[in-house]
C-alpha cells in the first residue's frame, strides 16, 4: 500500500510540474488556473500571486516526494537518508519564502512565468487600492481628519433610512429583530 500511495504522490508532481511548464509557455492558461484556486480563502490578488508561483510549488513537490517515500516505508535515519531529509526540508522552506515572496512582491522574477513577470505583487496592489481610496475619501476617519485639518469639527453622520424607521417606530419585524424568520423568507 506504501508504493501506491508513494506512486499516486508522483503522479500529482509530475501533473502539476506538466501544468506549470504549460503555463510558463501558454499565457492564456492563466485564466484556466485562476478558476482553479477559486477554492483558496483569499483575495483576487493572492490567487493570481499564488498561479506566478506554480513552478516553485511544483518543486516544492518533487522536494516533499523522499519525505513522503522514507515515512511510508519507515525507513530508518542512517547517513545517507538524514542527509536526503536535510536537504529535501531545506529546498521545502526554501520554495516556501520564494513562494510567499513571489506572491507579495513577484520576486525573483525568473521564478515567474515570463508573460506574468511585469505584474505588481499583491502588496503593490493592496497599497493602490488603499491610497485610491483615501483618495477618494472613503471612511470616517479620512473625513474627521480632513475637518481637523480645516479647524472644524469632524462631519456628523446622518441617519441611514433604516434607522429613521426604527426611530419612529415604522421599522418591519425583520428590522427589528422580532421575527424568528430571515428577511428573505
Amino acid at each position: 500500500m506504501a508504493y501506491v500511495i508513494g506512486l499516486v504522490w508522483m503522479t500529482g508532481a509530475a501533473f502539476m510540474t506538466w501544468k506549470a511548464a504549460q503555463l510558463w509557455r501558454n499565457a492564456t492558461l492563466v485564466d484556466f488556473f485562476l478558476a482553479s484556486f477559486t477554492v483558496l480563502p483569499f483575495g483576487q490578488e493572492v490567487r493570481r500571486g499564488e498561479v506566478r508561483s506554480v513552478g516553485v510549488t511544483a518543486t516544492s513537490l518533487w522536494a516533499i516526494t523522499p519525505l513522503v517515500f522514507l515515512g511510508l516505508l519507515d525507513a530508518e535515519m542512517t547517513g545517507g537518508q538524514a542527509a536526503v531529509v536535510l536537504m529535501a526540508v531545506l529546498i521545502v522552506l526554501a520554495c516556501m519564502a520564494c513562494e510567499i515572496s513571489i506572491i507579495l512582491f513577484n520576486v525573483p522574477a525568473r521564478l515567474v512565468p515570463p508573460h506574468m513577470r511585469s505584474e505588481p505583487g499583491t502588496v503593490v496592489l493592496w497599497r493602490a487600492r488603499r491610497a485610491r481610496k483615501k483618495s477618494l475619501g472613503f471612511g470616517r476617519r479620512v473625513g474627521m481628519l480632513r475637518a481637523y485639518r480645516r479647524g472644524m469639527s469632524a462631519p456628523r453622520r446622518t441617519a441611514t433610512a433604516r434607522e429613521a424607521r426604527l426611530s419612529e417606530g415604522r421599522a418591519s419585524s425583520h428590522e427589528t429583530g422580532t421575527s424568528h424568520f430571515p428577511p428573505h423568507l
